[in-house]
C-alpha cells in the first residue's frame, strides 16, 4: 500500500504559509539559512522559535528547520534546541561527514532527522542505514549540473522502499516535474511558492470557472423550467 503524499512549502514566509495552508493540501513547511537570509530573517533560535510557532498555529504536521554551526558538536547543540521548540519540528543536517555524525546524535535522542542536499544513492543508503525520516535529493541543480538526476531519484526510491526515510524531493523548477516524478512514483515533494501555486490553478480551470459564474449570473434572473 503507497503511503500518503506530502507536499511542503520551501520557504520562510508565513503569509506564503498562510495562503497553502488554507487551500489544505500542504503537510508542512521546510527552511535553511540560505531561505532565512532570503527572506531577510536571521538564523538564530529566536527566529526558529517564531516560525515554529506559526507553523503549529496554521496547523501544519511538521516544520524542517535546519542545524546550523559547520560541525558535528554544534550541528548537535542547534539540532537539539531546534527539536525542543515543537513537536512538530523535523530537524535537517547537511549529507556531509559532520551531518552523519549529528544525525546519528540526534536520531539516538529520538529526534526526527532530514539529510538534505543530497546529490548521491549512497548518500540515501546511509541515511537509510541511519533510520532517518526523510531524505532531500536538490533534483534541479542535479539536472543543472549536468547529473543524472532521474537515474538517482529511481536509485534512492530502491533504496528506501515503502519502510525507509521517504525521498523528499527538493530544488523543483516547475509543476511539470512534479507531474513526472508523481506519476513514477515519488510521494513527497518540497516546493517554492512559486511552484507550489500552479498546483492547484490552472488557465483552463480558471476559464471554465468564470464561464460557470457566468452562466449562474445569467440563469439567476430566469424562471424555473
Amino acid at each position: 500500500m503507497s503511503r500518503p503524499l506530502r507536499f511542503f512549502i520551501d520557504s520562510a514566509d508565513v503569509k506564503q504559509w498562510a495562503r497553502f495552508a488554507d487551500e489544505g493540501w500542504v503537510h508542512g513547511a521546510t527552511c535553511n539559512p540560505s531561505i532565512l537570509r532570503k527572506a531577510g530573517l536571521t538564523c538564530s533560535l529566536e527566529t526558529m522559535r517564531h516560525l515554529a510557532e506559526e507553523a503549529d498555529g496554521l496547523g501544519f504536521h511538521e516544520l524542517h528547520l535546519q542545524a546550523w554551526g559547520g560541525e558535528r558538536e554544534r550541528f548537535v547543540e542547534t539540532g537539539r534546541a531546534l527539536a525542543a521548540l515543537s513537536p512538530i519540528v523535523t530537524v535537517k543536517v547537511p549529507a556531509t561527514s559532520g551531518g552523519f555524525a549529528a544525525a546519528r546524535v540526534l536520531r539516538e535522542g529520538k529526534c526526527r532527522v532530514t539529510l538534505t542536499a543530497c546529490y548521491t544513492a549512497r548518500q540515501c543508503a546511509a541515511a537509510a542505514a541511519l533510520g532517518l525520516s526523510y531524505v532531500a535529493p536538490y533534483y534541479g541543480r542535479m539536472s543543472e549540473a549536468g547529473l543524472d538526476a532521474d537515474g538517482t531519484l529511481d536509485a534512492m526510491r530502491a533504496i528506501a522502499g515503502g519502510e525507509g526515510p521517504r525521498i523528499l524531493v527538493a530544488s523543483l523548477r516547475g509543476a511539470a516535474q512534479v507531474d513526472t516524478l508523481l506519476a513514477r512514483g515519488f510521494d513527497t515533494f518540497t516546493l517554492s511558492p512559486s511552484v507550489a501555486a500552479e498546483m492547484a490553478g490552472d488557465e483552463r480551470s480558471e476559464a471554465a470557472t468564470r464561464t460557470f459564474e457566468d452562466d449562474a449570473r445569467e440563469a439567476s434572473g430566469r424562471e424555473p423550467a
